[in-house]
């Protein structure tokens, strides 16, 4: 199965990347690896890809395998309010709290990310 992720994730697939990026995020049918998962989390997020977009928000609020930043965690959360990504939309409120206690300044962004996810539930 690893094989023909990597493939279909080599091809530009990024249902595949993104895949794949789980299979290192988690460790299953590979060694775990924060930095590979980041890799391909990012590949299918560029494309767009709202679980890796979500997950990769994730990966940058908690530093695993990229610098912790939340200004690029937010980066990746705002491409999410929109009501075709609601299911990638889980995460986004345990990360919130921190955010807004930490960086002030990125609040209004938080707060407006919520306010569109109320007004899509």
């Amino acid at each position: 199965m690893i094989r023909r992720y990597r493939m279909a994730s080599e091809q530009g697939n990024a249902a595949a990347q993104s895949n794949l990026g789980f299979m290192y995020d988690s460790g299953r049918g590979v060694p775990q690896s924060d930095t590979e998962a980041v890799f391909w989390y990012r590949k299918a997020a560029e494309q767009g890809h709202v679980f890796a977009q979500s997950n990769l928000g994730t990966m940058c609020v908690n530093g695993r395998g990229t610098p912790q930043s939340d200004t690029e965690a937010v980066k990746w959360y705002e491409l999410l309010s929109n009501p075709s990504c609601l299911p990638a939309l889980q995460c986004i409120p345990m990360h919130t709290r921190r955010i807004i206690d930490q960086k002030p300044i990125q609040t209004h962004i938080m707060i407006s990310i919520i306010a569109q996810l109320i007004q899509i539930i």
